[in-house]
């Protein structure tokens, strides 16, 4: 009976290629046959052809259903990408381990791990792998240390230390993302997420100091300059990204009827300032959820969408972006969210499927199917056009840096904004 190792989420039922024998039958490279283990050499998301392996299991000997004959639970689990050209039946030599990179460490490796040994059970997972960790963690102090008797290395485990190195990994595991697509890519961003979390729910002082935290009153209505979403970058402006952000203002502020996520309420060139790097006084009336705002802000973050310069960014720039439109009203003004607090809410239960499209919107790498007519239109609300033909007609013959007037246009629209 043969037991597939790669893996799973029905990775290899969308991307690996099946092997046909000689009477026609076909059957899936992925699985190990007797004590020969073949790995799937698929062609990946990214264009990669190569299998993704785990180089403990690929050393250690396999009974007939492919699994280990021994648990090696005291090593740290990785995967590597190893590209098709190496032969992986006769092992590999040390430098051509080192010419293949980790795609992923830490929980997301041995969440995989895991499914491909047919445990489902999350929670058991989770806390299966922070035992683990937390068992290496506390053996290695021991032996470091004389006086370890005498110290709780499990305390400093829970409170600070685990949770630092498992980010480490999971920003290493985020190489994974290139080589997925659709709802494994997906399932992968959530499962770095709620570790995290479920991390955070193990800790005692830090827990104690984050109920603390909470009871802060919220973050001043902005006033003046704030801060806005780093998207639209450069001297000048871009209208593939402004396209983007065209798009997204039209779909969440269209109402549902009309086959929009009726979320926001805000001019269109306020909600643009708003995602252009830099400061604006522009803010934006979020009629959703704390829960739906926390999801997508963090979605454009976990999926480099929008690149932030630190963690407390994300959520100040959002406290200050978005005003709670089903907050109450003080003196008539709307109240903006508690930075601390939007941070710490939890995702919706159930991830609509409007939210997801929001997220997409800000794919760097897949314009929108309106990005041509919405980048003309920009043009033309701009200038861009008129701006060209009057520089063309002044033209001396010297070389033009800026031939079609962006910055120009772009620096004498926000000016006026």
């Amino acid at each position: 009976m043969h037991q597939e190792r790669l893996i799973t989420l029905n990775m290899k039922k969308e991307l690996s290629p099946y092997i046909h024998d000689k009477q026609g039958k076909s059957y899936d490279a992925g699985y190990s046959l007797c004590k020969l283990y073949i790995y799937s050499v698929c062609k990946w998301a990214n264009g990669e052809h190569g299998s993704i392996v785990d180089f403990n299991e690929l050393k250690e000997d396999i009974d007939e259903k492919g699994k280990p004959l021994y648990d090696i639970g005291e090593t740290y689990d990785e995967y590597h990408f190893v590209r098709s050209e190496l032969n992986l039946e006769n092992g590999l030599t040390e430098s051509e381990e080192k010419s293949c990179p980790i795609v992923a460490s830490g929980i997301v490796a041995y969440w995989i791990k895991q499914k491909n040994r047919s445990d489902h059970n999350n929670v058991r997972i989770f806390e299966s792998y922070y035992k683990k960790m937390c068992d290496i963690y506390v053996d290695l102090q021991q032996c470091i240390y004389l006086d370890s008797w005498n110290k709780n290395y499990e305390d400093k485990f829970k409170n600070g230390v685990h949770l630092e190195e498992e980010k480490k990994r999971i920003e290493t595991s985020k190489a994974l993302l290139n080589y997925l697509q659709g709802n494994n890519k997906d399932t992968i961003i959530r499962l770095m997420e709620q570790y995290l979390e479920f991390v955070k729910s193990k800790a005692t002082r830090i827990e104690k100091k984050t109920r603390k935290e909470r009871k802060k009153k919220p973050s001043p209505i902005p006033r003046g300059k704030h801060k806005g979403f780093p998207f639209i970058r450069g001297n000048g402006p871009d209208p593939y990204r402004m396209a983007q952000v065209v798009d997204l203002y039209n779909f969440m502020k269209k109402s549902k009827a009309d086959g929009g996520a009726n979320l926001i309420h805000a001019d269109q060139r306020h909600f643009i300032n708003n995602f252009t790097d830099g400061t604006t006084s522009s803010t934006i009336i979020w009629l959703g959820t704390k829960r739906q705002l926390h999801y997508v802000v963090n979605q454009w973050k976990y999926r480099g969408y929008i690149t932030f310069g630190s963690d407390d960014d994300i959520w100040v720039i959002t406290s200050q972006v978005f005003l709670n439109g089903k907050g109450k009203a003080k003196n008539g003004k709307l109240t903006p969210f508690n930075s601390d607090d939007l941070g710490s809410t939890h995702d919706p239960i159930k991830i609509a499927q409007d939210l997801e499209e929001i997220v997409e919107m800000l794919n760097p790498e897949k314009p929108s199917p309106n990005y041509k007519k919405h980048a003309n239109r920009e043009e033309d609300r701009i200038g861009y056009s008129n701006k060209a033909r009057s520089r063309e007609s002044h033209q001396q013959g010297d070389e033009d840096d800026d031939p079609m007037g962006i910055k120009e246009s772009y620096e004498e629209d926000i000016g006026n904004s």
